[in-house]
């Protein structure tokens, strides 16, 4: 299955934070994307990711181009050198949506300009889809601007970025004794979500800790006998300590249909030298790769429909193949 996505949540979980939703953030830019990035939109073989600048007295959202922060003003496109990007650090899951008449709930605000709110939106222009700002004209109606070639280009058909947010019924299990797991204790069907949605590059899954998918139906892990499986969930808890933990259900993939000598205390790992996904035991070493060496892997993503697969910079799937 070969797919394209403008929008991945490369989201490293914060576990033991005590909001679990304080999971956004604007972050300086410091020369480097961040792998937990928000990415608005592409253009050209090359992604945008969000991000929001200070300019004549306003924080305003636009995009990332050649390292700069590029936004609609005053009828022309601004370059800003000195600006924020929008990382997800956790628990949020995002998603975009047509506002269609009215701004859609919990949509993410970057900054205010004389009173006005603008939130983070982003529309199809020239082929691309540009992230930019959103906001009202009044009467309740919106628009989205870009900067574009030098100018500011006005889009009435956009998107606009909105947490999900779990309901309020799953946030805490306080009857659950299940949540007063040790983490050095957690092994076997309860595993902690150390990942939600994506793993980027160079990080790992041990044993005892999963990456879910952003609907919590799925999770992969690395069993304790050095298999990596993909499970339906059966059910999850979230913890007032800011765990997540996942209580595994229905096996559906496995790298292996035999495993390994169990306790040999295994890891899952995107390599950074070669983008390969590989099991490893830290007493034997390899264990199982999936064979994607030297493509370009940015970060292992799990769908809401349990797909696993290796992903390129650009959203573009390259395994499986």
């Amino acid at each position: 299955m070969k797919t394209i996505r403008f929008i991945f949540t490369t989201s490293i979980l914060i576990l033991f934070c005590s909001n679990v939703f304080a999971q956004l953030e604007w972050v300086p830019f410091e020369g480097e994307i961040p792998t937990n990035a928000v990415i608005g939109g592409h253009e050209a073989n090359r992604i945008l990711p969000v991000c929001r600048c200070e300019f004549m007295g306003a924080k305003h959202p636009g995009k990332v181009v050649a390292n700069k922060c590029n936004i609609g003003y005053g009828g022309a496109e601004k370059a800003v050198a000195k600006f924020e990007i929008l990382v997800n650090n956790g628990m949020a899951t995002l998603d975009w949506f047509k506002a269609e008449g009215k701004l859609p709930d919990n949509a993410v605000q970057a900054g205010t300009e004389r009173g006005v709110p603008l939130y983070v939106g982003r529309s199809l222009f020239k082929g691309g889809t540009h992230p930019g700002k959103v906001f009202s004209i009044g009467k309740g109606r919106y628009i989205c601007n870009i900067g574009y070639g030098g100018k500011e280009i006005t889009e009435k058909t956009f998107e606009v970025l909105v947490e999900i947010h779990p309901k309020k019924e799953a946030m805490h299990l306080d009857h659950d004794n299940r949540c007063d797991i040790g983490i050095d204790s957690i092994g076997g069907e309860v595993a902690v979500a150390t990942y939600i949605g994506s793993m980027p590059i160079d990080r790992r899954i041990n044993e005892g800790t999963c990456l879910v998918s952003n609907n919590m139906r799925y999770a992969a892990r690395v069993t304790d006998d050095g298999r990596f499986v993909v499970e339906e969930v059966l059910e999850h808890a979230f913890c007032e300590d800011g765990r997540l933990l996942v209580f595994h259900a229905k096996e559906m993939w496995a790298s292996q249909a035999k495993g390994q000598a169990p306790n040999l205390n295994y890891y899952l790992i995107l390599q950074k030298e070669d983008g390969n996904l590989c099991v490893y035991s830290e007493e034997k070493g390899f264990v199982w790769c999936a064979m994607c060496h030297n493509k370009n892997g940015h970060h292992l993503e799990l769908t809401n429909d349990g797909h696993i697969e290796v992903v390129n910079k650009l959203g573009s799937e390259i395994w499986p193949d």
